[in-house]
């Protein structure tokens, strides 16, 4: 499914089946070990402040092994192939400002992590760094529908909780929103988006278990020729 934005736009697909089911085994051992860590820190709910501080037992202290990493990386870049050719979004940055071409770079994944969050953890409006990003919905513990009945207030006219929203100027320079209502359903799904599109994740309160989701940057690198 691609979702035109402005200038740009989101691609959402389902992960090859065999390299989701390799994940899988993975984050279910991080997620046990996760489990059994403390759950009072004060500062845990904002995922982005916890996360640059580097606490322990987040998302740096878990890494795929290197052959998963490295085929996640190669399936990634199949997906964003199909993106670049409806979106051109590289010609859209470059094709303008530099002499650059596709011939001239490759991509070269930056970082690859994973977030984990409780419920009633968020992660603030933020972007990312390079050129592409992604996301990977490995587990999610909830189902939307109960989500959005959870209303702390009924009288609500919309209900966000969950959500994985982007935000981003319409033609008028006013705000809009673009959301997806990631749920467990969501699992095996993967995001693709420019990563300077601003984004945020909000909190779940209908299950004790542990959402987690990876994601990972794609920067450019200059090809190295011989003179």
């Amino acid at each position: 499914m691609m979702q035109d934005l402005p200038n740009v736009g989101v691609l959402v697909d389902q992960l090859n089946p065999f390299l989701f089911q390799r994940i899988k085994k993975e984050v279910d051992g991080f997620r046990k070990d996760f489990n059994t860590k403390g759950k009072d820190d004060a500062e845990a709910k904002d995922m982005l402040r916890f996360f640059h501080k580097k606490k322990a037992g987040y998302s740096i202290d878990y890494n795929f092994s290197p052959a998963l990493a490295e085929d996640i990386n190669k399936e990634v870049l199949k997906l964003i192939n199909l993106y670049e050719s409806k979106y051109k979004y590289f010609d859209k940055m470059f094709n303008f400002t530099t002499d650059i071409t596709h011939s001239d770079i490759k991509l070269d994944l930056e970082r690859l992590w994973l977030n984990f969050q409780r419920a009633g953890e968020f992660m603030p409006l933020h972007n990312h760094s390079g050129i592409y990003s992604f996301v990977i919905w490995a587990h999610v513990p909830f189902d939307i529908k109960d989500e959005q009945e959870n209303l702390a207030n009924p009288d609500l006219i919309k209900n966000r909780s969950a959500q994985f929203e982007f935000i981003y100027p319409d033609v008028l320079g006013k705000q809009s929103i673009f959301s997806l209502p990631v749920d467990k359903s969501w699992e095996g799904r993967i995001c693709i988006f420019p990563a300077d599109l601003h984004h945020q994740v909000h909190p779940f309160y209908t299950s004790d278990d542990v959402r987690i989701s990876i994601a990972g940057n794609y920067r450019i690198k200059l090809i190295e020729r011989d003179t």
